[in-house]
């Protein structure tokens, strides 16, 4: 028992979670007015119904298959709102409940007393309703047929016995009494609705407006800063194609944004250093979110090569996507060639230290000849003499 519980409740969560409202965008906030609209709206012509069949069941005791279209109606009411949290068809949703609502004002009409029926009251609210939920097209086809259902039934009040009244003279004051009360409450709750999303409206484009200020104002700082850098900047969208270059980019490379905008990053780089293993580790980078750092032999506009230092940054959004590429490159020829000149110089050192040691070693041989010769020749000449000296 304790588990079949625990699986209706995590079912109920489920759908809570899942259901329509969670589909809305976090920012559409007229789309989630209208589905509150629409819950309201949907829970009221529930109770109204239900309210309306206790009275022609139990009180009026009206007989015929018409009134047992209004509680159908009332389990339209029910199941359209429950459906939606499935299908998720918000139109759909809303046209059918606001016919089922025409269609309601529609039946009660007829034994209600015609055009005399105090329920026209809730023709306002329904044309209302389909501006706010459905926008302008379908509310002036609401309207239409609202216009049309007036004039049938006056037609049919003045020139036909088809309406009846089930309501005595003495509760039809009070009928009009009631009827429009709720009919200004329901009025009163659309127009509510309305105030509201204007308002929310309002107060999220004032946010959205200030919030756009200083990120205008942090923009500019950056903007100065890397219009103004020495180093070469360029952005790329998601993909990795060209959006924007500065003014340093231009020096350095002798390329303006207008001969690049829109190329791949990968066009960028092409020179004698750059083998398939560079660019394939730039793409692998590109396409996993992650940096590359390296050194490249490039070529400029006029064919003369330069070395740039080239640091390659993904920009992330807040739900961790790549929205921008930034690429800052520096040029590091002076360092490149004094990094060749210093390696030239270590060479040629080296070179020099070999050629000493040979050098050395032949005067080395060629000094310790003779000496070895006199170093003989005194030998034998204390050999032959010593005992004279």
């Amino acid at each position: 028992m304790l588990c079949k519980n625990n699986e209706n409740t995590g079912m109920i969560k489920k759908l809570i979670n899942n259901g329509a409202y969670q589909k809305i965008a976090e920012n559409d906030l007229v789309a989630k007015q209208r589905y509150n609209l629409f819950w309201f709206y949907s829970i009221f012509g529930t109770l109204i119904t239900a309210l309306l069949s206790y009275q022609t069941f139990f009180i009026f005791e009206l007989k015929g298959f018409i009134p047992f279209l209004i509680p159908i109606l009332g389990v339209m009411y029910i199941l359209n709102y429950a459906a939606l949290q499935f299908h998720k068809q918000f139109k759909l949703a809303y046209f059918i409940v606001i016919f089922s609502t025409l269609s309601l004002v529609h039946i009660l009409t007829y034994f209600s007393g015609g055009i005399l029926n105090p329920g026209m009251f809730y023709l306002a609210s329904v044309v209302l309703l389909a501006f706010m939920l459905l926008g302008t097209r379908v509310g002036r086809i609401i309207f239409a047929l609202s216009c049309i259902h007036l004039i049938y039934f006056y037609f049919i009040s003045v020139h036909t016995s088809w309406v009846t009244n089930i309501i005595s003279e003495d509760q039809l004051t009070q009928d009009y009494l009631v009827t429009g009360i709720m009919g200004l409450l329901i009025l009163v709750a659309q127009i509510n609705y309305l105030e509201g999303s204007k308002n929310i409206v309002i107060q999220n484009i004032t946010k959205s407006r200030n919030e756009l200020e200083e990120k205008n104002i942090e923009l500019k700082k950056l903007s100065l800063v890397a219009s103004n850098t020495s180093n070469a900047v360029i952005i790329c969208d998601k993909l990795g194609y060209v959006e924007w270059v500065n003014k340093s980019f231009t020096e350095m490379t002798q390329l303006s944004l207008g001969e690049i905008n829109g190329k791949y990053i990968e066009q960028l780089y092409t020179g004698p250093s750059l083998n398939n293993q560079k660019i394939i580790a730039l793409r692998e980078c590109v396409k996993s979110n992650n940096s590359y750092e390296g050194e490249l032999l490039k070529v400029r506009k006029d064919d003369s090569k330069f070395w740039a230092h080239i640091i390659v940054t993904p920009i992330l959004g807040d739900n961790g996507q790549m929205e921008k590429i930034v690429i800052i490159e520096n040029d590091i020829s002076e360092k490149k060639n004094s990094e060749e000149k210093l390696a030239e110089y270590l060479d040629s050192l080296e070179k020099t230290n070999k050629e000493l040691e040979k050098f050395a070693y032949v005067v080395s041989h060629d000094l310790k000849a003779p000496l070895r010769a006199i170093g003989n020749l005194t030998g034998l000449i204390e050999h032959d003499a010593g005992d004279k000296f």
